[in-house]
């Protein structure tokens, strides 16, 4: 008789362990789980690693943003791998211009650990969301700061923010913001201004295609993009 055979289950575990100032949790997760869906761990867990610290997430800079802000970040990168699909308790909706949305900055957990798969997926919710004119500046400053220039997300924030009328309405409520937005921000929303204004109406619109990704599981990582 044939008895059920699971590569997962039979693989060996590593014990993560996520510190953030004076807390932390420990995970303990398998191995080839982690180096097959993150470059990140295909890079630091080389032969005879058995525990690895990551310190706020290998000094992923989130500022102000607390233990509990982190690890909930974190639990949804390990669902990830397990399962491959995202919490139903995603809230788009935030609360005020300051607060950072969930799936962006687990987004911005996916880009840090490497993990284009889970990019990929926030992506596909992110477009939908943001091409409904869910833009709110206030995202702007902790997205250009943890994501590289170039980054997709980046480009259809910002273009999102265009279409959506983010500038007419960021003058009748939030004109303060501008002190504080990215640079980066302010002359992507410029120049894509100008490029928009050059189209016929009908080709002024989001195309999710516009701001795919290429997704990257080799062992020779090029950081999941």
């Amino acid at each position: 008789m044939l008895i059920p055979f699971s590569a997962v289950a039979a693989s060996d575990t590593v014990v993560i362990v996520v510190v953030v100032v004076d807390q932390e949790k420990v995970y303990t997760l398998h191995r080839r789980l982690l180096i097959h869906h993150s470059g990140f761990f295909r890079r630091v867990l080389t032969d005879g690693v058995q525990i690895l610290h990551l310190r706020e997430l290998s000094n992923f800079d989130f500022g102000e943003y607390d233990f509990d802000f982190i690890i909930d970040n974190f639990d949804v990168f390990v669902d990830w791998i397990y399962e491959r699909s995202l919490p139903s308790y995603f809230d788009t909706t935030g609360t005020k211009d300051t607060d950072v949305d969930p799936m962006l900055s687990v987004y911005v957990i996916a880009h840090k650990l490497s993990v284009g798969s889970l990019k990929n997926a926030l992506m596909d919710s992110l477009f939908e969301w943001l091409s409904d004119g869910l833009v709110r500046v206030g995202n702007a400053e902790f997205m250009f700061e943890n994501l590289p220039e170039g980054d997709p997300l980046l480009r259809l924030y910002i273009d999102a923010f265009c279409l959506g009328d983010g500038v007419k309405e960021m003058s009748k409520t939030n004109i303060e913001w501008v002190d504080y937005l990215p640079q980066e921000f302010l002359v992507g929303v410029i120049r894509r201004m100008h490029h928009f204004s050059t189209l016929l109406e009908a080709d002024r619109k989001l195309k999710r295609e516009d701001y795919n990704m290429v997704e990257s599981v080799s062992s020779e990582d090029k950081d999941g993009e």
